[in-house]
């Protein structure tokens, strides 16, 4: 019987997508992943549809990040969005903390989200 894979997209800085994709892919090998490097063409891809879960770094965000993300909810609202930052509490992170309906979570929290949405999905 052949696996069903769902999609998921990490988007972040290449460095940093190298690094963490070997472990996300770890920790939820049910989802098939991609990396982007650019948040805009993150946001692009996902809001055409097709993923079961985007992993976007606010700590790699450009301007007007919240609003990219309220086009996510609108485009793709089966997407499950989970943000993470290194310190979400940063005064420079206020537009994306206070959309009171993102996952926002601390990049070491971060695989630990991942379990949590696994067990979600799985109820």
């Amino acid at each position: 019987m052949a696996q069903t894979h769902h999609a998921a997209i990490l988007v972040t800085k290449l460095t940093r997508g190298i690094a963490l994709l070997p472990a996300l892919a770890q920790r939820r090998p049910d989802l098939r992943w991609q990396l982007c490097s650019t948040v805009a063409q993150g946001v692009f891809d996902i809001c055409a549809g097709g993923f079961a879960l985007a992993v976007v770094d606010a700590d790699h965000a450009e301007p007007d990040f919240d609003v990219m993300l309220r086009q996510v909810m609108r485009s793709s609202p089966s997407t499950r969005l989970l943000i993470h930052a290194d310190d979400p509490r940063s005064p420079s992170h206020a537009d994306i903390a206070s959309c009171g309906w993102i996952e926002f979570v601390n990049t070491k929290a971060l695989l630990d989200a991942l379990g949590e949405l696994e067990c979600m999905q799985r109820r």
